[in-house]
């Protein structure tokens, strides 16, 4: 396992631009569309619940957090896997797996900041992912 503070885990600049940037926008945008992994997460959920660090040949990948087996790759496999390791360390020190997986509590404080600027401005937003839905669903719902 990675510490949640790890590099893989950082929280981004771009997202403080951001909120300042939805503050001047308020009511301009009508429709935002987001990536899950890598863009709304800080690393790329759905291959680390797989176990794609485990499997890669090359160099490892910053954006994938290696897990304990068994992996999961099916939707409901990937949705257990997340309820396994909100109580498996260092997932359980730093709030769960998706509070760790989405950079801890200030980046999870701003993404929320930056997401109520547009939605009280009216804008609408849906998350694209070519990720499995229900491991997104489950890791926005338990932060």
């Amino acid at each position: 396992l990675e510490a949640p503070g790890s590099s893989a885990a950082r929280p981004y600049p771009a997202l403080r631009v951001g909120v300042a940037l939805a503050a001047a926008m308020a009511g301009g945008v009508r429709l935002v569309v987001f990536d899950f992994d890598q863009t709304l997460s800080c690393v790329h959920v759905f291959k680390t619940l797989a176990g794609w660090a485990e499997r890669s040949k090359g160099p490892p990948d910053p954006g994938v957090l290696r897990i304990p087996r068994p992996y999961a790759c099916t939707e409901r496999g990937q949705m257990q896997k997340v309820v396994d390791l909100n109580t498996a360390e260092p997932f359980k020190s730093a709030g769960g797996f998706a509070r760790s997986v989405f950079g801890g509590d200030q980046r999870v404080a701003e993404l929320r900041r930056f997401l109520d600027g547009l939605a009280t401005g009216g804008t609408e937003m849906m998350i694209c992912t070519k990720g499995l839905v229900g491991a997104a669903r489950k890791c926005l719902k338990d932060l």
